[in-house]
């Protein structure tokens, strides 16, 4: 099993091939569950969906297949690997707070 960083630290074997729309399904329960992540999942999205998505098929606002291919190679070692929902949820939680920080440094910077 490969570390995921920052994140639960283990890639689930199963879910490291299954279909792709039922790990997004998956993510999303997970954040679903979770209000004060929803906010930043949006924000998140917006950010890596590829412009014009509503061209391709099926028109759904997902990053583009060789950026998230690219993104699991680097963090988990297999193109093909899917973090677990607990492993989104942390990434959320990573990018909450970044953004958190970044706005104090800024509010910081221009005193």
């Amino acid at each position: 099993m490969s570390a995921s960083p920052g994140g639960s630290g283990d890639v689930d074997p199963v879910a490291a091939h299954r279909d792709g729309a039922s790990w997004w399904l998956g993510a999303a329960s997970a954040v679903l569950r979770r209000p004060e992540f929803w906010w930043i999942a949006l924000v998140e999205l917006r950010a890596l969906t590829g412009r014009r998505w509503w061209r391709a098929w099926p028109p759904l606002p997902l990053p583009a297949k060789a950026w998230m291919e690219f993104r699991m190679e680097t963090a988990y070692g297999d193109r093909d690997a899917r973090p677990s929902p607990s492993d989104a949820v942390t990434w959320l939680a990573w990018c909450r707070d970044m953004r958190r920080q970044l706005r104090r440094d800024e509010a910081t910077d221009s005193r």
